[in-house]
């Protein structure tokens, strides 16, 4: 198990530059089974779950070639339908993306269920219920899901909830299916608007790009093209955080200021000072917030991939502050870490109250999940003192050298 090492109580200062978007690259990676000849892809950050999903790429008989920092070149011409090893698709939950991907491909796809993080019940019924309204059948076995599409067309997909992982498998099937398909009440989070964008310029025909009504008309023939994916959004947003949690001051480069909005906002209600320019965002904050009110929903509302370190960051802050988490109610298994640094926490149904506290204890925790170890790792940059958080590698899943950049803003952390 990996760990890392936190000696902290220091203001972080400094400017970073952020990675391409986790969230927008497995889709795309996953797209590209639908395109025929080579994909020149940038921006692919360097983490556990994109190698992970070059690695299942690989596996399907894909040529997947590093040509650069975060630039490959991947031809799918040779793939086959191939069943995927559990291993691999317990290793995260965007495997579930192979389901729309190669019903387009191959008409058919018998994957594992998917693993991730643990945040409690994450069933793949609108996944599948999407693939149906397009002329899917679905067969369970045991650990497993057998999807057969010989023929998918065109129909009007009206999600009962909005869900990213639904969309992208509507939007990957509806591409390759007959006729027009229209789907309402999808997800417009910014990395489902990139994967639009990028079967775009492969030829698609999409409608309605960066809105909850998407019109594909699919069966058109996807050529190959160069794309570079979007900046992370939530690895921007965890440094914005950590030093609104140190009293620091930090400029995050190469995002969009859009996508954070609502961070920006709430962090502002809480007593930071920000200033936006052109793809990049500075925040200037006290030694401690105010407390403040936060809930959780899908874009463009506060995301549920910022909770947690929020969450951290508020223990010191001055007063209560409330969670309210409407997207994952289970989202809370990283509280007992944090209250291991004296965080003061109560959690209620999928609301999490939070009385700040003068100043926060090193101590050892774990990273319970992605997010959840970033947590951790903010509320160690707040306490004055090392602190030891195991199970780096579910980090690493998501945050492409996370210790590096955060010593370049004066943070001292490091590997174990």
């Amino acid at each position: 198990m990996k760990s890392y090492i936190v000696e902290g109580g220091k203001p972080l200062s400094g400017t970073v530059f952020v990675s391409g978007a986790k969230n927008a690259a497995l889709p795309i990676l996953f797209a590209t089974l639908l395109v025929e000849g080579r994909v020149y892809l940038e921006g692919i950050p360097d983490i556990r779950d994109t190698a992970l999903a070059i690695e299942i790429l690989r596996a399907l008989g894909a040529d997947c070639l590093p040509i650069g920092k975060g630039a490959y070149v991947i031809d799918t011409t040779c793939a086959k339908d191939v069943d995927i090893k559990a291993e691999m698709a317990a290793g995260m939950r965007a495997s579930s993306y192979l389901l729309g991907a190669m019903c387009a491909r191959f008409g058919h796809c018998k994957l594992p269920l998917p693993g991730g993080c643990n945040l409690g019940e994450r069933p793949i019924d609108l996944h599948l219920n999407a693939l149906s309204s397009l002329g899917a059948e679905t067969h369970f076995g045991e650990g497993f899901v057998d999807v057969f599409a010989n023929l998918l067309y065109g129909n009007e997909i009206v999600f009962a909830t909005t869900s990213v992982g639904a969309t992208v498998n509507a939007l990957l099937a509806a591409t390759a299916a007959r006729g027009k398909t229209v789907l309402r009440r999808a997800s417009f989070e910014p990395h489902v608007t990139d994967l639009v964008r990028f079967l775009k310029k492969c030829g698609a025909a999409i409608e309605g790009e960066g809105s909850d009504t998407l019109t594909v008309y699919g069966g058109k023939p996807l050529s190959g093209c160069a794309y570079s994916v979007m900046a992370d959004a939530m690895e921007a947003g965890t440094f914005l955080i950590a030093a609104a949690a140190t009293g620091g001051e930090v400029t995050v480069k190469g995002i969009c200021p859009l996508h954070l909005t609502a961070l920006c906002r709430s962090l502002k209600e809480a007593g930071a000072i920000f200033t936006l320019r052109e793809n990049e965002i500075s925040v200037k904050a006290p030694e401690r917030l105010c407390g403040i009110c936060v809930k959780t929903a899908p874009y463009p509302a506060f995301p549920t991939d910022l909770h947690p370190q929020l969450s951290a960051c508020l223990c010191k802050a001055v007063g209560e502050s409330v969670i309210e988490e409407t997207v994952w109610p289970s989202r809370f298994q990283y509280v007992t870490e944090l209250q291991k640094c004296g965080g003061k926490f109560e959690v209620k149904d999928n609301r999490l109250y939070i009385t700040g506290v003068p100043s926060l204890l090193p101590s050892e925790m774990v990273a319970t999940d992605l997010r959840g170890g970033a947590a951790a790792v903010t509320a160690a940059l707040m306490a004055k003192g090392k602190s030891k958080i195991k199970g780096a590698e579910m980090i690493e899943r998501g945050y492409e050298n996370l210790p590096m950049k955060l010593r370049a803003l004066g943070a001292e952390i490091y590997p174990l």
